[in-house]
């Protein structure tokens, strides 16, 4: 007697969820306007962490570079040589040997090759946390190309020796959280007297708040947002949210002078939701208008 058909495993909810999720994520990657597709997809919800880095190297590809408002500079990775005509808008035989140029292994080295190309740009203690970060999600080489990518087009500014770019999107986070909770911002700007500038820094802008919070996949979900959505309004509302998130709003109020406030702003922050990061609350949503009305009118001014 035959035994009787053996039924086929099924995957649990969660997993096969997970599972779907991942096949759309490869299918939008395999077709053409994959952007538009991706971006929709990033919005929706969260990225599969094993195609993460896949996903960022699309927003971040050559091809929408020289479009981007802030635009790479001349003596930038991108338009300096690294950009072409391969994957993602590389020219990754000039990536490789960059990298082969230089000794070492893991962040230290791609610390070397990118201030090798790029010795006129500063440094801070903020890069030497997003390199590891990156590392932690894309093999060495996407790795250092998404870095240069980010810093052409968003960071490297705030590294420059006068700093101007993050004194004017300091002032922007400033207007913002002023007008998203008065009581905070007239604290931190007038009480305390901290500059526009050195908030911006304090909160964690420099870096994408990278090891600002506990949770490193919120850290990630950020990143999502950021490089979907193209730049500094995502960046602002993020530093907003977590300046006035419960706890911390409260313990900023109690300060009594501007080092203990930023001390305070520099550690990690646990207890961040996700959702909060999405601006589902009205009140925050509120920030994000304000960055598009803001944006334009103060650098206008500069």
């Amino acid at each position: 007697m035959a035994a009787p058909p053996t039924a086929m495993p099924t995957l649990p909810p969660p997993a096969k969820d997970a599972r779907d999720r991942e096949g759309k994520f490869l299918m939008a990657l395999s077709e053409g306007k994959k952007k538009k597709k991706l971006k929709k997809l990033v919005l929706d919800g969260g990225v599969p962490m094993s195609l993460r880095w896949l996903v960022w190297m699309e927003f971040v590809s050559s091809t929408a570079l020289p479009n981007h408002p802030d635009g790479p500079g001349g003596g930038g990775p991108i338009g300096g040589g690294l950009g072409g005509g391969g994957p993602g808008g590389r020219n990754t035989e000039a990536l490789k040997a960059l990298l082969d140029a230089v000794e070492g292994e893991g962040p230290g080295r791609l610390k070397a090759a990118y201030r090798r190309m790029c010795p006129d740009v500063g440094w801070g203690e903020e890069l030497d946390q997003v390199l590891p970060f990156l590392l932690g999600l894309a093999p060495e080489q996407d790795a250092f190309w998404i870095f240069c990518c980010v810093m052409d087009t968003h960071l490297r500014a705030y590294y420059s020796e006068n700093a101007q770019n993050l004194e004017i999107d300091g002032e922007l986070l400033a207007r913002t959280l002023s007008k998203t909770d008065a009581a905070l911002g007239h604290h931190l700007l007038t009480t305390l007297g901290i500059p526009a500038g050195t908030l911006a820094r304090g909160i964690g802008l420099r870096g994408a708040f990278v090891g600002r919070l506990d949770d490193e996949e919120a850290v990630r979900r950020i990143w999502d947002l950021w490089l979907c959505e193209g730049g500094l309004p995502t960046l602002i509302r993020t530093a907003v949210t977590l300046l006035v998130h419960g706890s911390r709003r409260q313990a900023l109020l109690a300060t009594r002078d501007a080092e203990a406030a930023l001390e305070l702003m520099q550690s990690r922050l646990n207890g961040v939701k996700v959702e909060e990061l999405l601006m589902k609350n009205s009140k925050m949503f509120v920030c994000y208008r304000l960055c598009f009305v803001l944006l334009p009118r103060i650098y206008s001014r500069s």
